[in-house]
C-alpha cells in the first residue's frame, strides 16, 4: 500500500488492490470518512515494483503511476469526484524509479534506457499527450 498527503494535509490517499484491480482512495481527514474512490480496470496481475501516487499544487488532482511489462500507465483522476479525468499507457519504456512529481500545472516522471535518462511530462486536463521534455546522457556512457 503506498500513501500520500494532499500539500494542505486534508486529504490522505492510498493505492491498493482488491481482487487484483487497483484503485485509488481518499480519505478527508476532517472528517474522517471517505472522499472517493476511483477504480482502475488496468492489469488483471500484480504491477511491477511499488506504484507511485502524488497530488496536483492545487490539491484537486491526484494521480496514480504504474509500470507493467515495460508500459507506464498513468491515472489521473478528480479527488472530489472520484472521476477518472485521463489515462496514459506509454509502451516500450522503462522508468528510473516509480515516482511521479508535481511541475507546475504538469505531471513529471523519468525514464531510462542504458545511454539515456528521459525527462517526460504530462498535463492535468483529459487528453494531454505525454511528452520528451529533456534528455540526460548517463555518466560514462557517453
Amino acid at each position: 500500500m503506498v500513501l500520500v498527503f494532499s500539500l494542505d494535509s486534508r486529504i490522505l490517499s492510498s493505492v491498493g488492490d482488491r481482487d487484483r484491480y487497483l484503485f485509488v482512495v481518499s480519505w478527508d481527514l476532517q472528517t474522517c470518512g471517505v472522499a472517493s474512490v476511483v477504480g482502475w480496470d488496468g492489469p488483471t496481475q500484480k504491477v511491477a515494483g511499488i506504484p507511485s501516487i502524488t497530488y496536483s499544487v492545487n490539491g484537486r488532482i491526484v494521480t496514480f503511476f504504474y509500470w507493467y511489462h515495460a508500459n507506464i500507465t498513468i491515472l489521473i483522476s478528480d479527488v472530489a469526484s472520484g472521476v477518472r479525468v485521463d489515462s496514459h499507457s506509454i509502451k516500450g519504456v522503462i522508468p528510473l524509479s516509480n515516482d511521479i512529481w508535481t511541475y507546475r500545472g504538469s505531471l513529471r516522471f523519468a525514464t531510462a534506457d542504458a545511454t539515456t535518462i528521459t525527462i517526460w511530462e504530462v498535463g492535468l486536463t483529459s487528453g494531454a499527450t505525454p511528452t520528451e521534455v529533456e534528455t540526460l546522457p548517463i555518466p560514462g556512457r557517453v
